[in-house]
């Protein structure tokens, strides 16, 4: 029987994001032919990419923050999520991804403290 490609099961969506997940922690070592550390990360010498979202232009790489103020599990601790926003934004990111049902407004407002008074 052959399988229709837009009919995609639970096993090969997990095979296909973990091999996703390996390429692109690979991928940066891969493409400068110099090992990859986060040294280099840090030091911006290897730069975050970015893509148009509509009229913006945001990280390829973003930050999913739905569980950082506790819609669907108890909350993860508020100075914990405040210095993995801080951390991801020290290495390019710029895609943050909230939504109203999460709070409504927790999320923004727990980026907006994190982000504040970050250089740019």
């Amino acid at each position: 029987m052959e399988k229709d490609s837009h009919n995609m099961t639970r096993s090969d969506f997990l095979s296909l994001a973990t091999i996703a997940d390996a390429r692109l922690i690979t991928a940066p070592a891969l493409s400068t032919g110099a090992p990859f550390t986060f040294e280099k990360l840090k030091s911006k010498e290897q730069k975050m990419k970015t893509r148009k979202l509509g009229d913006l232009e945001v990280s390829e790489i973003g930050l999913g923050c739905m569980n950082m103020t506790g819609n669907y599990n108890p909350p993860v601790d508020r100075k914990e999520s405040i210095k993995t926003i801080r951390t991801a934004f020290e290495n390019g990111v710029t895609f943050f991804d909230t939504a109203r049902v999460y709070g409504p407004y927790t999320d923004e407002e727990l980026i907006g403290e994190a982000l504040h008074n970050l250089p740019s």
